[in-house]
């Protein structure tokens, strides 16, 4: 009789055992971002990028530094559309020529927080913080519209001491990294992770988002839900990155640039479980391709490989 009662409770476990492993797979999450009007979120990004040029047969390296810290106020939310007032509240660009930023000869810095009259890029960075645009953004985190921003570029940039020609060169150099195209891009690197529509641990979607800086990429990524508790869950991805337009040549410089790139993209991404707000996201980028020149000053067009890597971290 005992061993009949202990078979019995082996079996009632084992049973409940199954159907509660059923239960964990098939239940569903519905992730995405949840933000409450009048709360403020913070960004903070650094992204430290390497490139690689060959030129003529000599390579030449470069390592960029571009940091910075934006806030976003929500003022109202519309039909699943978060409307938010952001604003920079601090950015920095280091660039380093040779492969050397530890080299101060090779080494050029702009920041918001040392402006100075005779560094009109860090003065106009110091002009933008604390002034606001408009950015909004879906539930996927994916980003509908950015206004004003360029107005206040426009603005900060003509506020400087400089020549119409000069202001032009600034503001096309400002715009590859902050202008409106740049940085939905580079926010949704970060924001544009959800599937909008639950899912289960495990359980995989795709989202595209374009990166708009130096050239135009669109970037495929494949996202699955790989932990999840009742206080935060983690997102990893995959992506494959392909420049856009690749038979046009875009101006830069006073030279005309053709760029064909491509490359993959791996993500860890983990998010508050009330808001969807990112709490820490780690995003490591691999390129190369080869960029096409041609000027005026070259007998002829000019090919040049190139390859890149890029790691980016976003926190709150």
């Amino acid at each position: 009789m005992k061993t009949t009662t202990f078979n019995l409770r082996k079996s009632f476990f084992l049973i409940a055992s199954i159907a509660f492993g059923f239960y964990a797979q098939a239940q569903t999450y519905d992730l995405g971002l949840n933000l409450k009007k009048g709360e403020k979120y913070t960004q903070s990004t650094n992204s430290q990028i390497k490139i690689n040029q060959n030129v003529n047969g000599q390579d030449i390296n470069t390592e960029m530094t571009v940091e910075g810290t934006m806030d976003f106020m929500v003022t109202d939310i519309e039909n699943g559309i978060f409307k938010m007032d952001a604003s920079y509240d601090k950015m920095k660009t280091a660039v380093g020529m040779g492969g050397s930023m530890s080299a101060t000869l090779n080494k050029m810095e702009y920041s918001s927080e040392s402006p100075d009259s005779s560094d009109v890029f860090s003065s106009v960075l110091a002009s933008m913080t604390g002034k606001t645009f408009q950015i909004y953004i879906d539930k996927t985190g994916e980003i509908t519209e950015v206004q004003n921003l360029m107005n206040l570029w426009k603005e900060s940039i003509e506020s400087s001491d400089q020549t119409g020609q000069m202001q032009s060169q600034i503001r096309s150099q400002l715009m590859k990294s902050y202008g409106e195209k740049a940085l939905k891009g580079n926010l949704e690197m970060a924001t544009h992770i959800y599937p909008g529509h639950p899912v289960k641990k495990g359980e995989k979607w795709t989202t595209e988002t374009q990166m708009s800086s130096t050239f135009k990429a669109n970037i495929k990524t494949d996202f699955h839900l790989a932990e999840i508790t009742k206080d935060y869950a983690i997102i990893k991805g995959n992506s494959t990155i392909k420049t856009l337009d690749n038979d046009k040549y875009v101006e830069q410089s006073g030279m005309k640039m053709n760029y064909d790139i491509s490359g993959t993209m791996t993500s860890e991404i983990k998010v508050d479980r009330k808001s969807g707000w990112i709490i820490k996201s780690t995003i490591d980028q691999k390129m190369d391709g080869t960029v096409k020149i041609k000027s005026p000053q070259l007998p002829s067009e000019m090919e040049m490989p190139m390859s890149m890597t890029n790691h980016l971290t976003v926190t709150n």
